[in-house]
């Protein structure tokens, strides 16, 4: 479950029934329960939380879907994983919320609830959706919770037909959308197939779901609100396929029902964005499960033909999705880990800036501003690059040397002025502002932070460990085991000194280099560029301290 849910610690159903008097009656006598297969108390329970946490008032038919927020608390996770991708892809010199800035979002098949615009409303004033739906009297009791809510300004409820399209913005009277999102049916008809076909095993792609369990609540669904052609990998593949044409839109997402749907949509994803595609992935853990809680889970998938990446725990939030291969994004996160010398580590950390920042101002010097540039708070640790195209390598190197040979006929004099003149041709960007559109270069963070890692005895001499080498194999850009690489620069230590040693725990600090925008066709440098930091960092510091050795 979200770590921002209100329902983490469960609801406390007798106090809810003092609270809300109607909901009181359903509870069971002698008990804090309720009888979750009667409709009507399930209905009581969703309208009696909304009411009292999120001051909503709604009126559910009887006849269409009811919206369990608790104990299945998908709807909400989904809206604050949606405000997470938001807020840690927004363009701006942090990935913190900004209260100012002013949201509009699509709800795809909105239903007679209007569920998801009432509790991101709720959760943020700035926000605004547009909720869409086939169905007539589903828009009619949709319109009716934004009109009981007082929402008019901020809900715009609009009919579609089914057949046309899912983002249709001059329709809905805007320029632009900063997300979608939609919890497709995720039962198929046996007439249609999924046209992931051609890319996927055919056995997969519509698969039938398990019938419900028969703690689950009963559904007051209508076969639209349960059925669509193809099931949801169908309805997945048109979104794709449309959102390829809207560039206006900062973010795609999609519940999915069926974790064998997943890889089918991020296959799709992969496929049509190439190796830069940017896309993230969560699991929906509605309840802890046991004895009188049901565990039922959902996948969240959602992706982006924007620059901006979301911070890495957001991108895998919930770990991703568990046993399923091939899902998780490439990571935008590289850490550093130094051994401190002092209990706190806030001496390492100012030193390790401090290299940080020498080297970046090398960079700048040496390529140019108009490839480089560096921003920096001193007192926060925290710094921004942008970097355009490989300037740090030895072939840039020496064409930069040949390029001032040829201009200056004097290696000498070139050199001089490599050092001393820089001549801007275009305009730079400003690396603490990057924006969400697309352009050349990438956008990088530089954070200094202390961790606390629990470690067995140092090898004998100064180390990296892992050993191995942290690039991965030539043309593989998702090795999952080279993502989760840390590469932490150990103690020398005389053997006898690990003698009978234990595990112990060590503070550490962790310059922390993070992937704020880049274009797809340049997310090879990402990975090119923390190494030649960890390099300049680690290893070469290394054999200054060992006098040059090796």
């Amino acid at each position: 479950m979200h770590e921002r849910s209100i329902y983490r610690r469960g609801v406390d159903f007798v106090q809810l029934g003092r609270d809300c008097p109607e909901f009181g009656k359903y509870l069971i006598k002698g008990t804090s329960q309720i009888d979750f297969k009667d409709p009507n108390a399930v209905r009581a329970l969703t309208t009696a939380l909304l009411k009292r946490d999120f001051k909503v008032t709604v009126e559910l038919p009887e006849d269409r879907l009811c919206p369990p927020v608790y104990p299945l608390p998908n709807r909400l996770n989904y809206i604050l994983w949606l405000q997470d991708l938001l807020d840690t892809t927004s363009g701006g010199p942090t990935d913190s919320y900004d209260p100012n800035r002013e949201v509009i979002g699509l709800d795809i098949g909105v239903g007679a609830s209007c569920i998801y615009p009432l509790l991101g409303c709720a959760s943020r004033p700035t926000w605004k959706f547009i909720g869409t739906d086939i169905d007539d009297k589903s828009l009619l009791y949709a319109q009716k919770q934004v009109s009981l809510s007082d929402l008019e300004g901020r809900i715009k409820i609009v009919k579609m037909e089914e057949g046309r399209k899912f983002l249709d913005l001059e329709r809905f009277g805007v320029t632009r959308l900063d997300f979608t999102m939609s919890n497709p049916p995720f039962y198929s008809t046996p007439q249609t197939s999924a046209p992931f076909s051609t890319h996927t095993t055919p056995a997969n792609l519509t698969p039938t779901p398990k019938p419900p369990h028969p703690s689950q609540p009963p559904s007051f669904a209508t076969p639209a609100e349960l059925v669509t052609p193809g099931g949801e990998p169908h309805f997945a593949y048109l979104l794709i396929q449309e959102s390829l044409h809207q560039r206006s839109i900062q973010w795609f997402s999609l519940m999915l029902g069926l974790k064998s749907s997943v890889k089918l949509v991020v296959d799709e994803i992969k496929r049509v964005g190439g190796k830069g595609a940017n896309w993230a992935v969560t699991t929906f853990i509605q309840s802890q499960g046991g004895k009188g809680k049901w565990g039922t889970r959902r996948w969240g998938v959602a992706w982006s033909w924007k620059g901006c990446r979301p911070r890495w725990d957001v991108a895998v939030a919930e770990g991703g999705v568990r046993g399923v291969s091939g899902v998780r994004p490439v990571k935008g996160e590289f850490d550093v880990l130094f051994a401190d010398e002092q209990e706190g580590g806030i001496g390492v950390g100012v030193c390790v800036f401090g290299k940080v920042k020498k080297i970046m101002e090398g960079l700048r010097r040496d390529a140019g501003e108009e490839m480089v540039r560096w921003e920096e708070d001193c007192e926060q640790a925290i710094g921004w690059a942008w970097v355009r195209g490989n300037v740090w390598s030895r072939r840039a190197r020496r064409r930069r040397g040949r390029e001032d040979v040829e201009e200056n006929g004097n290696p000498a004099v070139a050199n001089t002025t490599t050092t001393t003149t820089i001549t801007t041709t275009i305009t730079a960007p400003d690396p603490k502002n990057p924006g969400i559109d697309l352009e050349p270069g990438m956008f990088l963070r530089f954070t200094i932070s202390t961790k606390s890692i629990t470690s067995s005895p140092p090898p004998r001499s100064p180390s990296l460990s892992p050993s191995r080498s942290p690039s991965p194999p030539s043309g593989n850009h998702h090795s999952n085991e080279y993502d989760q690489m840390d590469y932490t620069l150990t103690d020398a230590r005389p053997p006898e000194s690990n003698k009978g040693s234990q595990m112990k725990e060590n503070t550490k600090t962790v310059l922390t280099i993070c992937l704020v925008k880049i274009c797809p066709d340049d997310i090879d440098l990402f990975e090119s560029f923390c190494g030649m930091m960890r390099r300049k960092l680690v290893i070469e510091e290394t054999r200054v301290g060992e006098g040059g050795r090796g």
